[in-house]
């Protein structure tokens, strides 16, 4: 379901159980490249992006204007960040792994939206206002749909168990490494 291009130090196998877990919760069929890199925050982040990715980004080289080939799968990829160094205090690992997992479902959510072109309805998208600029960032449509994806994971008491499993054994990962 996912192709990973790791760039951090952590394993594979947790972080591809996670998206894949995130990919299924979002309702995402087919393929997602999903490009996971070190950030300096203590919490990581993520972004998805409507477009078939270059092929140089994901493995981490600048693109040139002569090589652009892109992956072939459907549009729509993520770009995630894990934490580099944790903070002091004791649940720092967890609450960083419980954030990656509650991300990775969401970005997944606007990988769909992607994929069934729901993004693209200036409904969906964020209105206008009188004086010309969009609804804040939380508040659009396709936020609180993808918002609304991650919270209704939790309600499920399976999928939240399975969410909470994930986000241990990278919270383990994590203390490991650091």
């Amino acid at each position: 379901m996912t192709r990973l291009y790791n760039h951090t130090k952590y394993p594979d196998q947790i972080l591809k159980d996670i998206l894949n877990f995130a990919a299924r919760c979002a309702g995402v069929e087919g393929d997602v490249p999903v490009k996971i890199t070190h950030c300096t925050h203590l919490r990581g982040g993520g972004e998805a992006h409507d477009n078939k990715p270059y092929l140089k980004t994901l493995k981490g080289r600048p693109t040139t204007s002569k090589d652009k080939r892109t992956l072939n799968c459907p549009r729509g990829w993520v770009g995630m960040h894990l934490p580099r160094t944790l903070g002091v205090t004791p649940q720092a690992s967890l609450v960083a792994a419980e954030w990656f997992v509650d991300v990775a479902i969401h970005e997944m959510a606007h990988v769909r939206q992607y994929r069934t072109f729901k993004f693209y309805n200036p409904a969906y998208y964020g209105r206008v206002t009188k004086g010309g600029r969009r609804v804040a960032h939380d508040k659009r449509p396709c936020e609180v749909d993808a918002n609304n994806t991650v919270d209704a994971t939790r309600e499920n008491r399976a999928r939240d168990r399975r969410r909470q499993e994930l986000a241990i054994e990278l919270a383990i990962i994590l203390e490991g490494t650091n």
